[in-house]
């Protein structure tokens, strides 16, 4: 369900980019007589259980294993003759595949024949000279071997790309295609582009089919890998798809000028993936899925009296909504500031604690902070009807106010980040804070407000971290395209201000949250690293907000460690869709306290709820996944 990664968007290793004098799937190489060479990669399978490679050298065919040093120097040249003793690797040829077979190695290929490409079969005994053995029109497209007899000439493999056919044979010329095709590009999928064939792995659950579902968007090339399992007894019948993939990776388009998968082995439940990227051999290594349906597994557990906190007609204040509550345990407590909205719809705070985290048996009867400076708009001054055109508009209410705190104890202060919008201009970022003694006696003797975001920028969803980072104090400001953080050396108001923050919605990527819409709690500390929630939104699920989850780097908080491949919360309740935004479930704060996780956010932006979870299950649902880069390979060319 979750994966970990390197960076908030995964960050790639930088590519060496093809120079454009050459090809783009070439690299030149130079020999030991500064003669330049011309090296293509085409092909990596397996012999003898050690890896080995097929490439092009200056229009020969070579074979190498990748283990050996001396990379150029001890490659053996292939030879391949048709019946007629003509050397055929003078044509280029297509879709190679070269699979061992006991004493045998077979060779697949597409060639140009009566300008139409034809399939072929080439035998070789002792792995370097190969004769064409016969050719296959039934064949039209490349194939991965599921059964290889060649004493008995029986064949079965997956046969296309983008539509994969399954073909079997009782001798290498004889084959008999399905009519029907076992695997498509579906649409709204993450392979609804293309789909290529990258190997087929005869596992005891059946036959596994790993492909290729990379595209090209825009400034992003996204690598993808997918995955299908068929009945070992029927190759037919599909048993499994992975519904998401099960591997990817998003490299910077300008920097992509060839790509192609290589080929792809399996050993003790692992899974060795080789590409060719701008002429370079780059390599993945994955574990097996695990063939499960892709469920939407969540350790969170909605609090089954949700809502917690509803509106009080009798309170003008907070008549029409209470929502996107800040959180802090402290004295035994379950401390909550909740946004407030009543009958002038301007946002203020009320105030609600708990002994156990669930009901919350005091509350406060007026708001415990309104709004009094002129960029969070002043209590008093007449406000235009709620039908206004304002420059941005706040869920549940347009006329401003104090919206959506965070709030964080550091040693003897609570700080409260939040949104402050005067109901006309767009709204920045504001931090106040008191005394945590006047907090918990509900002395609200509150610090003057003062905003830290850059006038004029729209800005939501900051959070100060509960301690210090580096020896410094650190607000998050920005989870998209990248963390960004600042760094302080006290908290005094006066002297915290942040100009510059980049905050980027529409992404490329192909993931539930491909729109992020920003942080959620404060991050808490966990012994894998700062745990954060987010708010996000689906493409192809638009106008629902969803909860994900992400570890920041303990030291490093700008590298997300992990983060959620699904959405741990989604606004599939009706106390999430009757309100003034159907479909949001928003998260500003949380708490964890006995090893429980005390997660409180927003319904349809108009009451309170709660959800928990027992924080190890949690972390170990977000953590199981380690993320996975491409590498790539330096081949060793020079020998000892």
């Amino acid at each position: 369900m979750f994966k970990k990664m390197t960076g908030f968007f995964n960050k790639s290793f930088l590519l060496k980019k093809a120079s454009s004098k050459k090809t783009s799937s070439e690299k030149s190489v130079v020999d030991s007589k500064n003669k330049v060479e011309k090296i293509r990669f085409l092909k990596v399978f397996l012999l003898g259980n050690q890896p080995h490679i097929l490439f092009l050298k200056n229009k020969g065919y070579y074979i190498k294993s990748l283990k050996e040093k001396g990379f150029y120097k001890r490659a053996r040249k292939i030879s391949l003759k048709n019946n007629f003793g003509y050397d055929v690797t003078k044509k280029e040829l297509f879709d190679l595949n070269l699979i061992e077979e006991g004493l045998n190695l077979i060779l697949t290929y597409r060639r140009e024949y009566n300008k139409k490409k034809i399939t072929l079969f080439a035998n070789s005994i002792d792995g370097l000279n190969f004769k064409e053995i016969t050719t296959v029109k039934a064949i039209e497209g490349p194939l991965v071997f599921i059964k290889k007899d060649y004493s008995s000439g029986e064949f079965s493999a997956y046969i296309g790309d983008n539509f994969v056919y399954y073909g079997q044979s009782v001798s290498p010329s004889n084959w008999l295609i399905a009519k029907g095709h076992v695997l498509t590009p579906r649409q709204k999928f993450f392979d609804a582009d293309r789909l290529k064939l990258i190997n087929v792995f005869v596992l005891p659950e059946g036959n596994f089919i790993l492909y290729d579902a990379s595209f090209r968007e825009g400034e992003h090339f996204r690598v993808q890998l997918g995955g299908a399992l068929f009945s070992a007894d029927n190759p037919q019948e599909l048993k499994w798809r992975s519904e998401r993939p099960i591997w990817e990776q998003s490299l910077a388009g300008a920097e992509v000028e060839s790509f192609s998968p290589l080929g792809a082995f399996c050993l003790k439940n692992k899974i060795k993936v080789y590409f060719e990227v701008n002429g370079n051999l780059t390599v993945v290594d994955l574990a097996l899925p695990k063939f499960e349906p892709d469920k939407k597994i969540n350790v969170l557990e909605r609090h089954q009296g949700n809502p917690i906190l509803t509106p009080k007609k009798e309170n003008k204040w907070e008549s029409k909504a209470v929502f996107n509550a800040a959180a802090i345990y402290a004295e035994n407590r379950f401390h909550l500031i909740y946004r407030a909205l009543g009958e002038d719809d301007v946002s203020t705070w009320g105030y609600a604690s708990s002994s156990d985290g669930i009901n919350f048996d005091t509350r406060s009867d007026y708001p415990i902070y309104f709004p009094k400076e002129k960029f969070e708009g002043v209590v008093g001054e007449k406000y235009l009807p709620c039908s206004h055109p304002a420059v941005y508009e706040s869920g549940g209410g347009c006329n401003g106010g104090c919206e959506d705190p965070r709030m964080t104890r550091i040693g003897d202060k609570i700080y409260v980040t939040y949104v402050a919008y005067n109901g006309y201009e767009v709204p920045g970022v504001a931090v106040i804070s008191i005394k945590h003694q006047d907090f918990i006696n509900n002395k609200w003797n509150w610090s003057k407000a003062r905003l830290i975001s850059k006038p004029g920028q729209i800005q939501k969803n900051w959070m100060i971290f509960p301690e210090k980072i580096g020896g410094r104090f650190a607000i998050l400001h920005s989870i998209s395209p990248k963390i960004m953080i600042d760094y302080f050396d006290n908290l005094d108001e006066k002297k915290i201000y942040i100009e510059k923050s980049f905050r980027q919605t529409d992404t490329q990527e192909n993931r539930w949250d491909n729109i992020v819409r920003g942080a959620g709690a404060p991050p808490i500390k966990t012994k894998y690293g700062w745990l954060l929630f987010y708010h996000a939104m689906d493409k192809k699920d638009p106008n629902r907000y969803k909860i994900g989850a992400m570890i920041l780097d303990y030291k490093e908080p700008e590298t997300v460690l992990y983060r959620s491949r699904f959405p741990i919360l989604e606004p599939d309740e009706k106390y999430e869709n009757e309100g003034f935004k159907a479909g949001v479930v928003y998260v500003c704060g949380a708490v964890v306290e006995k090893g429980i996780l005390y997660i409180y956010y927003g319904g349809a932006d108009m009451v309170m709820c709660a959800a928990t979870a027992k924080l190890d299950d949690f972390l170990e649902r977000l953590t199981s996944d380690k993320k996975t880069v491409l590498k790539k390979i330096k081949l060793k060319t020079k020998q000892n």
